[in-house]
């Protein structure tokens, strides 16, 4: 939840009946998480008189990575009203005769949706669509295919688990440890919980203490079907359960860091407990040892199109990876693969999922959201067949064998060729 949400609430509360109120934010609250109980507000108290997406065009030169929303509203529900929403795909910094052709709607690479209070919102999260849920534009061509998806899917959640990677708290030491004293200068990039492979080795570790590390990969180690499995990291993965006496070496080390160890949050109950026990090296969250050594699906938290690899090894990463794991009797890991990197399930999560400017956002909730269609193992086969071949040819172009998967899923939906058309073109 960001700060300036309860600047929109307060602000309702202020005004008047009728009265107005405009705020420049980030556009993230459209459709997070935490934006869900700020959605509602509108929805139930206020009139959305025009939203204006900057995207990834930077207003502010001091906040580069910012997508920025324009939100007018109107204190009282009126359905009878109409939203003027503008969605501008302008890249780049801002100037002001850019700035002024593009609210005044004179820029053509921005588009302009007229739309009503009641398609604005979209599920019980009250996602608020900037195009509309009925928009003439999408609603025989787009909308056509996400009924399809939607009819014939069923939620990610209801067929396998959905995990996150591990937060230690602190990976590593930055400069902003150093400027906060809680370490010397010389510290600066050493490893706390995530380890190059040099510093492993240059501890001259146990075989006991052995145990406790594991190969560490980053979200750039995910391609699309496939995973790197040559780490340059080792994460030391300290739980509770443990006794650190019996890894001295370890124990010294977690020392050596312990002003840095001991100023992370401690709000998680976890933490409590564990600092209750004296335990305050344990790793932030260190999640379920077995969703890192089981076969799985894993996706960048962040990425330009839809990438999803598999492994069955050892694979331990940071809070910006997701892992989809334990699928149910009768559906196979490889061909929810197969349909998560199709083009149709990247056309699915761009306009359905969350998105940060023209990056897709894989984080739980739209990973939990995604339909995927029931069918039985032997249906699935063909897919898996793909799917295997690609993983066997790891690094070496594989787009042929991806087309094959792409029809094979266009089939799955009964996706049209014209459908097919509208997939490809955006």
């Amino acid at each position: 939840m960001d700060i300036f949400y309860f600047f929109f609430h307060l602000g309702l509360q202020l005004l008047k009946a009728n009265g107005k109120l405009s705020f420049i934010t980030t556009n993230y609250y459209l459709t997070s998480d935490g934006g869900e109980n700020l959605r509602t507000d509108f929805k139930n108290s206020a009139t959305v008189n025009g939203l204006i997406n900057l995207n990834e065009l930077r207003i502010f030169e001091s906040a580069k990575g910012q997508h920025n929303l324009i939100t007018f509203l109107t204190k009282g529900v009126n359905d009878t009203s109409l939203s003027h929403n503008l969605v501008t795909s302008e890249t780049g910094d801002c100037n002001q005769e850019l700035f002024d052709k593009v609210i005044s709607e004179q820029n053509e690479n921005s588009k302009i949706y007229t739309v009503p209070q009641s398609e604005l919102y979209e599920t019980t999260n009250n996602y608020i669509r900037l195009q509309g849920l009925g928009n003439k534009e999408n609603s025989s061509k787009d909308n056509s295919i996400f009924n399809k998806i939607i009819k014939q899917g069923t939620p990610l959640i209801e067929i396998c688990d959905i995990s996150q990677g591990i937060l230690s708290g602190v990976d590593r030491i930055s400069n902003k440890h150093i400027e906060s004293e809680l370490t010397e200068k010389e510290n600066i990039n050493h490893g706390v919980y995530v380890l190059t492979n040099d510093e492993v080795k240059n501890k001259k570790l146990s075989k006991q203490e052995l145990e406790l590390i594991r190969p560490w990969f980053k979200n750039s180690d995910i391609h699309k079907y496939w995973t790197s499995d040559d780490s340059k990291y080792k994460v030391i993965y300290a739980t509770r359960d443990l006794e650190i006496k019996d890894y001295p070496t370890i124990k010294k080390h977690f020392e050596k860091f312990e002003a840095v160890i001991k100023n992370r949050s401690q709000e998680r109950g976890e933490m409590q407990a564990a600092v209750k026990l004296g335990k305050w090296w344990v790793i932030f969250a260190a999640r379920t040892k077995s969703v890192f050594e089981c076969e799985k699906i894993v996706c960048p938290q962040r990425t330009k199109t839809n990438v999803f690899g598999y492994n069955t090894d050892i694979w331990y990463s940071s809070a910006d990876v997701y892992y989809i794991t334990n699928a149910k009797k009768g559906t196979n890991l490889k061909f929810i693969l197969a349909l998560l990197n199709s083009k149709l399930y990247f056309f699915w999560l761009y306009n359905k999922g969350k998105r940060k400017g023209e990056s897709l956002e894989l984080y739980y909730t739209p990973l939990t959201e995604i339909p995927v269609k029931k069918i039985s193992l032997t249906e699935q086969q063909p897919f898996i067949d793909l799917v295997e071949k690609i993983i066997n040819k790891k690094g070496v172009s594989t787009s042929e064998l991806e087309k094959k998967i792409d029809q094979l899923v266009y089939k799955l939906y009964d996706i049209t060729p014209a459908e097919q058309k509208i997939i490809e073109e955006k």
